[in-house]
C-alpha cells in the first residue's frame, strides 16, 4: 500500500523532481555549493498531507574513487496546505 499527500504538495514534489531531473539526469539528485546530494521521501502519512523526507550528500568513498557513498545530512518537508518547502542542504535550489 503506498501513502497519500495533498495536491499542493504533490504539485510541489513534481517541481522539484522535475528540475532535478532537467539539471542531473535524476529525479532526485541536485547539485548545492559545489557538492552533490539526493533526497528521499519518507513513508510517513501527515494529517495535512505534507510530505518529509531525508536529504544525503554523495561522499568520496575511501575505497576508491570508482565507489560512490552518501551519508544523510538533513532534512526537508513540504507543508501540505501552503506548499512551502523547509529543508536544509539547499533542497529549494530544485525550485528556482
Amino acid at each position: 500500500m503506498g501513502w497519500s499527500c495533498s495536491a499542493i504538495a504533490s504539485n510541489i514534489m513534481d517541481e522539484i523532481s522535475e528540475k532535478s531531473f532537467k539539471k542531473s539526469g535524476s529525479q532526485n539528485v541536485y547539485e548545492h555549493k559545489g557538492k552533490w546530494f539526493f533526497w528521499e521521501t519518507s513513508r510517513k502519512e501527515h494529517e495535512d498531507g505534507s510530505i518529509t523526507g531525508s536529504i544525503h550528500q554523495f561522499v568520496e568513498d575511501p575505497r576508491g574513487k570508482d565507489r560512490v557513498s552518501a551519508r544523510r545530512v538533513g532534512s526537508f518537508k513540504i507543508d501540505g496546505r501552503t506548499g512551502k518547502v523547509r529543508g536544509s542542504y539547499g533542497i529549494n535550489v530544485c525550485r528556482r
